[in-house]
């Protein structure tokens, strides 16, 4: 039986485009990580502003994907053009390429190669998914409410929700969360609202 996937969005919101600051966040994960999932570290990349996120440069999402390889862990990251597209395929072993859930980026997934599998976040799922792309069940709102994870089921999931409740919901072959560390919390953070896991969420989520 194959291990539920678990992918962690660490965005450069969080990171703030530090080495540093990935490494420690990465080697929590590592702390936290009990051994019995698929670990996949996603960033974010996208080519122009879209304030108030903070842009991640090439040399931080690279710095990203060689910490995970030292680590043993798999990196992509979720991509908002076609150039940020592009400068990810550039990377070998990719899992898969991931498109938020903005109807406006599905056009994304025909620049991927039929090799590379896309991940694709979506609020209603289509009847009939394209070969090599998976759906996520996804709601759109930060923080979500469990609710919004109900009727319409994928059979992986990217949760904003708070808490753990999507996670135990059912049996997921593939979810996806936002992750800050206690440590380095802020409230200017975007993605560190009540929906990213703590170190003790991410911890269950990963034993």
């Amino acid at each position: 039986m194959s291990k539920q996937k678990i992918i962690i969005d660490i965005s450069a919101n969080t990171h703030l485009n530090s080495q540093e600051r990935i490494d420690t966040i990465i080697s929590r994960i590592a702390e936290l990580d009990g051994g019995t999932k698929d670990v996949v570290i996603k960033g974010q990349l996208f080519d122009d502003e879209i304030p108030p996120n903070v842009r991640c440069t090439h040399n931080s999402h690279t710095h990203m994907d060689a910490i995970c390889r030292v680590l043993g862990y798999k990196c992509t990251a979720s991509v908002f053009d076609v150039q940020s597209l592009q400068f990810l395929l550039s990377f070998k072993d990719l899992p898969f390429v991931k498109i938020a859930c903005r109807p406006e980026l599905y056009h994304l997934a025909g620049f991927v190669p039929r090799n590379i599998d896309v991940y694709i976040s979506r609020v209603t799922l289509s009847c009939r998914p394209a070969e090599g792309v998976v759906e996520m069940q996804c709601s759109p709102k930060y923080p979500a409410k469990g609710q919004d994870y109900l009727g319409t089921f994928a059979d992986a999931v990217s949760d904003h929700s708070n808490g753990l409740d999507v996670f135990k919901m059912r049996s997921w072959s593939a979810y996806e969360c936002h992750y800050v560390p206690d440590s380095i919390r802020s409230p200017s953070n975007p993605d560190a609202g009540t929906f990213a896991k703590t170190d003790d969420e991410l911890k269950e989520i990963l034993r």
